[in-house]
């Protein structure tokens, strides 16, 4: 029997046996539009994600035109793999921290990549371009994104789909319309204000987010009985509460 002849033979047996088991399969009917699913308790996770990727496509936006400077072309292809890469380098580390502690290095990182950046603009400096492009991915697509979709995937475990929609819509609404707004600053008062103006809202709504999510905790974990918790004030002093 010719090679041909058995290979089709032998795909024909394969596409038989694996029709009768689907066929075996109850069938399960699956609408076709379904609404994403915001887990109770990630919206901070959410709200990371959505500055994270603000700040991407802020990057987005500006690394190109810093790179039309003279004697910066030769550096695309570095700025290509820090947004690429830097990232996925960083996920291993994320994956051995907790959501809580990943989310909160991402929470340090952005904005201060995000200066980084905004200060090698001003200086005209390709290192501290460099630098903040890859201190922001770090958290873009390593720290925050991997505590955020594990968070909101544990919390909904039997709709992964939907809830990964959800934490998407948060990441999706962070790397449009901030953007868009940035350009029309920028078209008006100039490239340098709008980043200026975007790094200052984008520290002010991280600082109001962390606090939030702190006394939200707090009394979140006041509320858990019967155990004895620890808690570190503002001015270094320790309080030791039974419940």
């Amino acid at each position: 029997m010719s090679k041909p002849i058995s290979t089709a033979l032998l795909a024909l047996v394969l596409f038989t046996v694996t029709f009768a088991v689907n066929l075996q399969t109850p069938f399960k009917r699956v609408s076709l539009l379904r609404l994403p699913i915001f887990p109770t308790d990630t919206w901070v996770f959410g709200i990371a994600m959505a500055l994270a990727w603000s700040t991407t496509g802020m990057i987005i936006a500006v690394v190109p035109l810093m790179l039309k400077l003279p004697n910066f072309d030769s550096w695309i292809g570095m700025v290509v793999f820090l947004a690429i890469f830097m990232g996925f380098l960083c996920q291993p580390l994320a994956r051995r921290m907790s959501n809580i502690s990943a989310l909160g290095i991402g929470f340090v990182l952005i904005p201060c990549g995000f200066l980084v950046l905004l200060t090698g603009t001003l200086t005209q400096s390709i290192v501290l371009i460099l630098l903040g492009t890859a201190i922001t991915r770090a958290a873009s697509y390593g720290f925050t994104y991997l505590s955020s979709l594990f968070e909101f995937s544990s919390r909904a475990p039997d709709n992964l789909a939907q809830t990964s929609a959800g934490m998407f819509i948060y990441a999706y609404i962070g790397f449009s319309f901030p953007v868009i707004a940035s350009g029309i600053l920028a078209d008006n008062f100039g490239l340098l204000t709008a980043m200026g103006i975007f790094s200052f809202i984008q520290i002010v709504i991280t600082l109001i987010t962390v606090s939030l999510w702190r006394k939200h905790t707090f009394s979140k974990t006041l509320k858990l009985p019967g155990h004895y918790n620890m808690y570190r004030l503002e001015n270094g002093v320790s309080i030791n509460a039974a419940y």
